[in-house]
């Protein structure tokens, strides 16, 4: 049986920006962008939606080789951060991870200050559509407006996670 090389680093790389209830996806190939959307559940309970996504997420990227998802971090200055909404994040994040992640694949959990910083969402999301205008054009096509931030989130996490692997992190 042959088993599947991981090397050279570029690979099936899946960027997750987690929700409770809807999280954001992005696919590049060798660092080509392939697809970027979102997953979503109504499920009542915490563990049935993030199985739901997870199943969904796995069926719309397939196995990666790595992924990248934001880490939440509780800012005790920031009035919308509130630890027990974090927790339910980190949690559905977990299981969305461990849907797409092959068994040795390179997993990064990366907090919004270090991949994006403090930037303004409406100004991060124009330079992600700037650096990766087919994410834009495709998402533009299948997305309600309301749900860009969620895939262009995770458009923006793949794009820092490639440029650590351009720059040999």
């Amino acid at each position: 049986m042959a088993t599947e090389n991981l090397e050279p680093r570029f690979v099936r790389l899946v960027g997750i920006d987690p929700g409770v209830h809807m999280s954001g996806y992005a696919v590049f190939d060798d660092g080509v962008f392939v697809d970027a959307g979102v997953v979503r559940s109504d499920a009542k309970h915490l563990i049935d939606a993030a199985r739901e996504m997870g199943s969904e997420l796995y069926k719309a990227t397939g196995v990666a080789g790595e992924v990248v998802c934001e880490h939440m971090f509780y800012y005790p200055h920031d009035p919308k951060s509130q630890p027990n909404d974090l927790i339910a994040v980190e949690f559905a994040g977990g299981i969305l991870v461990q849907s797409v992640a092959h068994p040795k694949a390179r997993t990064w959990l990366v907090t919004p200050r270090k991949w994006k910083g403090t930037i303004p969402k409406d100004i991060h999301n124009a330079r992600t559509i700037k650096r990766c205008p087919e994410a834009g054009e495709h998402l533009a096509k299948v997305l309600c407006p309301g749900m860009h931030n969620h895939a262009l989130d995770a458009v923006g996490l793949a794009l820092w996670r490639l440029d650590k692997i351009r720059t040999k992190d």
